[in-house]
């Protein structure tokens, strides 16, 4: 077993090669916290990681960290893809997307079970931060693998119910305001033929 020189010394490297690497990020909340105490930056960004985990681990708001992880840095990130000329990053923030929002709806409709459960925030906050880094990539393999296949599976229903929807809602709406709302239903099948005429194209390339 290693003693415990040992390990204060691997934790002193580890503490080093944080350091370094927070050094190249910038990160501006770190580096102005980092100047104005003098606390080394990877002992601030440890701090700000318990002090997150702590309110989501004893519930104080955790519903609202947990949606604020889950929006505000994966929003920003999206900007930074739109604005960039790679569509590779465009791809996985609309995978995360979708998979955001399949997970904020199951948790709507099952909260009241799942709010029960031992821990429960904390592991939602851990699955929005596997979808959402760049070290795990989660969402690629959670829309790959778990949520296409579903999607593709009930496709065609969702798309009839969306029209049906639409229809019923514009009879509903009355004479005043149907002419206005008529043609949505002939745009969600117009859009639906585009999507479909270029998935055949994508599959003949």
């Amino acid at each position: 077993m290693d003693s415990a020189l040992d390990i204060a010394a691997k934790g002193k490297e580890l503490i080093k090669a944080l350091d370094e690497k927070l050094v190249a990020k910038k990160i501006t909340v770190i580096e102005k916290l980092h100047e104005s105490t003098g606390v080394n930056r990877s002992i601030i960004l440890m701090s700000g990681i318990l002090a997150l985990l702590s309110f989501i681990f004893f519930g104080f708001g955790a519903n609202f960290l947990t949606n604020a992880i889950g929006f505000t840095w994966p929003a920003y990130r999206t900007f930074k893809a739109i604005e960039s000329d790679d569509l590779k990053d465009d791809a996985f923030w609309l995978k995360y997307w979708v998979c955001f929002g399949v997970l904020t709806i199951a948790d709507g409709a099952l909260s009241f079970v799942l709010w029960w459960m031992p821990f429960y925030y904390l592991v939602k906050a851990g699955v929005v931060l596997y979808l959402m880094l760049d070290a795990t990539r989660g969402a690629e393999v959670a829309y790959d693998f778990l949520v296409k296949p579903l999607l593709l599976k009930y496709q065609d229903f969702i798309d009839d119910s969306v029209v049906k929807a639409t229809e019923a809602f514009t009879r509903a709406a009355g004479p005043e305001v149907e002419p206005e709302l008529a043609p949505a239903a002939d745009e969600w099948q117009a859009v639906e033929e585009m999507d479909n005429a270029v998935g055949d194209m994508a599959k003949e390339d």
